[in-house]
Parts: C-alpha cells; structure tokens; sequence
C-alpha cells in the first residue's frame, strides 16, 4: 500500500494536476473537458473545490483506495 502526501495533493489541485496524482485519469479527462466548454472557468472551479475537498478531508484517497496523508 502506497499512501500519497495531502500536501503534494494540495499543491497539485493549484494547477489541476491532482487527478493525476491520485490517479484519476477519467476525471482529470472530464475536467480538461468542462475547462475547453468553459473556457477555463469550469476548470478554475473545480480547481477551488478539490483544493477544499483536499484540506477539509471529504477527498481522502486515490482511485484504489489508499489514503491520502
């Protein structure tokens, strides 16, 4: 069991790479997706919400379960 770092999560959510960090891919495909319809206000949404999803804890693992600490 590998456990990824909350911190390198965080700072990955500031530039939308947090998806693939956790291993994410189809929802770092869907969010590239909202920010081309959006013109990018999509994503920087999404981007604030991971970021409080990561620091109050509702995203507390990868895709395969392990937790994020």
């Amino acid at each position: 069991m590998q456990t990824k770092s909350k911190a390198v999560a965080i700072l990955l959510a500031i530039f939308g790479l947090n998806d693939i960090y956790l291993g994410n891919f189809k929802r770092f495909i869907k969010k590239c997706i909202v920010g081309l319809i959006t013109l990018g206000i999509g994503i920087v949404i999404w981007q604030v919400l991971d970021i409080i999803g990561l620091i109050t804890g509702k995203i507390n693992c990868d895709n395969k379960g392990n937790p994020i600490e």
